[in-house]
């Protein structure tokens, strides 16, 4: 059994990107859940909150995404070290905002070996863990 520390990084591979995340923490994962109320009896959830709060908390680093004049891609973060809110609104706008969600909201459970599509109880095509890193990348 593999334990991460919240200063880990895991590299993952999802489809022609890179992308780097860190283990959620405690706190992180209370403001998640707390996208879930009860109401009259009734769950209601707040998919697209749970999206953006799991984006914001885990991706810290990313590499082969670009701007539509080619140049790189670079995540934008705030004071805290979470990306920023305009950063995660322009990644769930990629075409592999689907991908993205299910990868960084997965991470409520754990890190897993693979990641699972909820949708259809298969393996995410294309996703793959490739390394586990115990520090940040350098900024450039």
């Amino acid at each position: 059994m593999k334990i991460y520390k919240t200063t880990d990084r895991i590299e993952v591979k999802v489809r022609d990107i890179t992308i780097q995340l860190s283990p959620l923490t405690l706190d992180q994962k209370s403001d998640i859940r707390g996208c879930v109320h009860t109401v009259s009896g009734v769950e209601r959830v707040d998919e697209g909150k749970i999206a953006m709060l799991s984006i914001m908390y885990s991706i810290k680093y990313i590499s082969g995404a670009t701007n539509p004049d080619g140049s790189d891609y670079n995540l934008s973060f705030s004071d805290n070290g979470n990306l920023t809110k305009e950063c995660v609104e322009e990644l769930l706008n990629s075409e592999l905002q689907l991908d993205l969600s299910i990868v960084c909201t997965t991470l409520m459970h754990g890190i897993p070996s693979l990641f699972i599509n909820p949708l259809t109880g298969k393996r995410l095509e294309g996703v793959e863990i490739t390394s586990g890193k115990s520090k940040r990348p350098k900024k450039s």
